[in-house]
């Protein structure tokens, strides 16, 4: 149902999750960059906890999303693949809605036959002979994935829901807020003994990345490639787990 509205064009996040939020919210009307700008200060502003957990950081873009954007994510989980695909089929018609699979079955991952890691995959349309399509992280390299119902059945761990409560036309500026305050937090309980230094430098890094008159909401690609790299390495020792 979704497949021709969503927008792949500007992908935001460091995770499958933020990334395919960064789509969900694009499809409710906001301007993508604002997940740019949640993810940035989940990043590296995060209670100056500079190394946040995957666990975390998605819990914290769930509540930017519903107390900035008005899009609240609603997460089922169960051990019954009948009740996941229940509540798959109530809300297709009506909400964007993606599903936490297990990356040990995902062959064009790096953690196929490897690792058995959680995954995220956005619901893009349910065919008519029950298969499904689906975009994720990787969507740049591989385009729409389809899955079959039988392997779908085998991989599901949860579905997530997301609803648009009411459209804030003052996203941008709370998100700023947002971040303005979250910032706040991290100089006065991490940085107490250079705290004047640290607020100067974080407050030209922010004029710098979000200038409101020109709209300049981007982050550069240094600090993009750098958060890949991050989470590659996180990825990759996971993988070395198994």
């Amino acid at each position: 149902m979704f497949s021709t509205h969503y927008s792949f064009d500007k992908l935001y996040g460091v995770n499958c999750f933020e990334k395919m939020t960064s789509v969900v919210i694009q499809y409710y009307g906001y301007a993508p960059e604002l997940i740019g700008i949640g993810v940035l200060c989940l990043t590296n502003f995060d209670l100056g906890n500079m190394n946040s957990d995957k666990i975390m950081r998605r819990s914290n873009l769930i509540d930017y999303c519903e107390n900035v954007l008005g899009i609240t994510c609603i997460q089922y989980t169960s051990d019954s693949f009948e009740e996941l695909y229940e509540s798959i089929m109530k809300a297709y018609d009506h909400y964007p809605l993606g599903v936490y699979v297990d990356a040990y079955g995902c062959e064009w991952t790096p953690f196929f036959n490897r690792a058995h890691i959680f995954h995220f995959l956005l619901l893009v349309k349910i065919e008519e002979d029950g298969n499904f399509i689906f975009a994720d992280y990787y969507f740049k390299k591989t385009g729409f994935i389809r899955i079959e119902y039988k392997r779908l059945r085998q991989m599901l761990k949860s579905v997530n829901i997301f609803v648009l409560r009411s459209f804030n036309a003052n996203a941008c500026f709370s998100s700023l807020n947002y971040l303005h305050e979250t910032v706040a937090l991290y100089t006065e309980t991490m940085l107490n003994n250079d705290r004047e230094k640290t607020c100067e430098h974080i407050g030209n890094f922010l004029r710098y990345l979000t200038n409101i008159e020109k709209k300049q909401f981007d982050t550069s690609w240094t600090l993009i490639n750098l958060k890949w790299m991050s989470q590659d390495k996180i990825m990759f020792s996971h993988a070395l787990k198994y």
